[in-house]
């Protein structure tokens, strides 16, 4: 529901409610979603006095995605629960229902609103929330509006941008906007934070009005795993070459969170310098025929699984290793030009772009590869530094970071 689910209304203003960017998630985008649902709006009194009772006489246009309540129809301090339920025409009577709790205030107070429909926000990156404060005040006044977070005593540790600022009454008259923005990486996954932008005129502080949203920091998929079978065969190019199969079952998210996404990625030194076994897909498992690994590193492949979610929140799985090594009847430069003639070519038939490029990669790799035997890769990592990748037998050269 736009505007926050929670905001004060002067008493002298008229309120709208909006439930337009509802969506049925099961209708087809665009324009099917005019029909997809129904929209029933509903008002409770929540005061000491008349809790519970009906206020439902206050709405225009109750049955429409925007409502309205006359100016001059709430009362000043009286909190009201405005309930839009969403109801899909396909048969099913399938339904969901959102409120918001709009407060009272005094004549010529600012009207605040927040101008965002989401619920939920990665954690690793930036956040940007805007408000708007109207006021209809001369312009010899100002109105002062500032940003909170519950549980968050001081946001200067953790915002980017100005979170208080003062406009003039002249900007403020049609509707002025205020955004605050939010490093990344300060929000904790699972955790529900309350944004609230609060205003109040300058002098003469009469009252100070607000609108609050409540937002859920998005975690990555979890409870998932990550193999590669089998554990030991034959490269790329090798007359009997070896299909390995990188699967990632079992991954879960929240249902709102689907689908997910599965990334597959091997390297035979760094981890930077990582190859695509399998691009950004729906599909949990893929088949990939790998490059030989070093001689000096025990001929090991090592894999692992990028597993997003559809916001983007990523899980990088545990790294497994497996052996891939050239077989004994041929030579390197022979797996890559078989490579290159006979997998690529199967590739390129299939009109697979991640089995074109994994197969391209293996055989640039097995190409690059050099001698590394004076620098194995247990020694690099007992002394904190990459193993040798570029030029034959270079020592432990790249530290790690």
């Amino acid at each position: 529901m736009a505007g926050g689910y929670a905001r004060q209304i002067p008493i002298d203003k008229a309120l709208v409610l909006d439930a337009s960017s509802s969506v049925d998630t099961d209708f087809a985008s665009g324009i099917g979603q005019l029909n997809a649902l129904t929209y029933e709006w509903s008002c409770k009194n929540l005061s000491v006095v008349s809790y519970g009772a009906s206020c439902d006489g206050v709405l225009l246009n109750s049955k429409k995605p925007v409502a309205n309540v006359p100016s001059g129809t709430l009362r000043s301090g009286v909190q009201y629960q405005f309930t839009i339920k969403c109801t899909s025409t396909d048969g099913t009577s399938r339904s969901n229902s959102k409120d918001v709790i709009v407060t009272g205030s005094p004549p010529k107070t600012p009207t605040v609103a927040i101008a965002t429909t989401s619920t939920k926000f990665n954690p690793t990156s930036s956040l940007s929330i805007t408000g708007t404060v109207t006021a209809n005040i001369s312009s010899t006044l100002s109105v002062v509006a500032y940003w909170a977070v519950d549980g968050i005593a001081d946001l200067s540790s953790i915002a980017v941008s100005q979170f208080n600022r003062k406009f003039q009454g002249s900007a403020v008259q049609n509707g002025q906007s205020f955004s605050v923005v939010f490093l990344p990486n300060v929000f904790i996954a699972g955790i529900t934070y309350t944004f609230t932008m609060f205003a109040y005129v300058d002098p003469g502080v009469q009252a100070t009005s607000s609108a609050s949203i409540s937002l859920l920091v998005n975690g990555p998929p979890s409870g998932g795993s990550f193999n590669v079978t089998p554990s030991a065969g034959f490269s790329i190019g090798s007359p009997s070459e070896t299909s390995f199969l990188f699967a990632s079952p079992n991954w879960v998210d929240d249902p709102t969170d689907l689908p997910l996404t599965y990334e597959f990625r091997y390297y035979t030194v760094s981890f930077d310098q990582s190859s695509s076994v399998q691009q950004k897909s729906q599909t949990p498992s893929s088949f990939a025929k790998l490059p030989f690994g070093a001689a000096a590193n025990n001929f090991q492949v090592f894999g692992y699984s990028n597993v997003r979610d559809a916001l983007d929140a990523l899980q990088v799985t545990g790294i497994v290793s497996v052996v891939s090594r050239l077989d004994s009847s041929v030579s390197s430069s022979d797996a890559v030009q078989n490579a290159l003639n006979g997998s690529l070519s199967n590739a390129l038939a299939t009109s697979n772009p991640s089995l074109i490029s994994s197969v391209v990669d293996s055989a640039v790799t097995m190409l690059n590869t050099v001698n590394c035997s004076l620098a194995p890769l247990a020694l690099c990592d007992s002394l904190n530094r990459e193993g040798c990748a570029h030029s034959p037998n270079l020592w432990c050269v790249q530290n790690r970071l």
